[in-house]
């Protein structure tokens, strides 16, 4: 396991806000099956939004509908086999099913399993409701830090780092400019720049749209705050080729300033188009109010 990696606070503060104000459920799962840290947005669609004590520190099996699908992740992600949009049910304290996609992959110590790297998808109804609440009501970071000592900050660097960097979904952060500041291993990949990462971070984000106006109106709507849920655009990878993808994004805003994005990208699914077809017509996102 990796020590931090040139720690510096800002670098903690930013990973802090981006795993806490996320739109999308963020979990770490430990080799015991207990949640060692989630976000509000993993647990407030099971109906526990003011209640994370209840989550947090539990069992994760304790949470899904279907006991046969949560062995067969754990049995999954312990021998270091990725979840790739697995579909499960979560079960909500009513007892309701709540169906999401599953990202998930392992961090190794060798071959012993350390924890889980979990990203987890609602239903995009649940991302619109969760959206506005986190708008008007963001986890201030600051609060969460203070108090810790350098080396209790240096091991959530650490985990944060881990967790994003080695995360098996695309996530990067952009500035007001329109600027890439930071991207993950994933998104490197995906785009074609793992190999030269100074290519594409530090680069303006419309560089790698096929669709100006797209990026153009995801950029507009996250200056003024306004959530991107399930947001449809198309990338264009270093090799040239294309790819259509969804976009989770929100604002985090300090004073009524932007800050940056908190953008998590994922891949759709391209059973009827490749992702050299030139015509590929993708939704306009009607579903996204103005």
């Amino acid at each position: 396991m990796n020590e931090a990696t040139n720690y510096q606070e800002k670098d903690l503060v930013r990973f802090e806000d981006l795993f806490e104000n996320a739109l999308i459920g963020l979990h770490i799962v430990g080799g015991d099956g207990i949640i060692k840290r989630a976000n509000k947005a993993d647990y407030t669609p099971i109906g526990l939004e003011n209640d994370p004590a209840s989550y947090i520190g539990k069992h994760i099996a304790q949470f899904h509908s279907e006991q046969a699908v949560i062995e067969d992740m754990l049995d999954r992600l312990i021998h270091d086999r990725p979840l790739v949009s697995y579909k499960a049910n979560l079960k909500s304290v009513e007892g309701d099913a709540v169906p999401v996609a599953i990202y998930s992959n392992s961090l190794m110590d060798g071959s012993d399993f350390v924890n889980t790297r979990c990203f987890t998808k609602p239903v995009a109804e649940s991302i619109q409701d969760f959206s506005e609440k986190q708008k008007a009501n963001p986890v201030n970071v600051n609060d969460l830090l203070a108090g810790l000592n350098e080396d209790e900050k240096k091991r959530r660097f650490t985990e944060l780092e881990d967790f994003f960097m080695q995360g098996s979904i695309p996530v990067h952060i952009v500035g007001p400019d329109g600027t890439i500041l930071w991207a993950n291993q994933a998104e490197l990949k995906s785009m074609g720049y793992e190999d030269a990462p100074e290519e594409y971070i530090g680069q303006p984000i419309m560089k790698f749209h096929a669709d100006q106006a797209v990026i153009e109106e995801m950029l507009t709507r996250l200056l003024d705050n306004r959530p991107l849920v399930n947001f449809s655009a198309k990338l264009v990878r270093k090799d040239g080729t294309t790819f259509p993808v969804s976009i989770c994004s929100n604002s985090r805003m300090e004073n009524g300033e932007f800050i940056n994005t908190r953008c998590f990208t994922y891949p759709l699914d391209t059973t009827t188009e490749t992702s050299t077809t030139n015509g590929f017509v993708w939704p306009r996102n009607e579903d996204i109010q103005a």
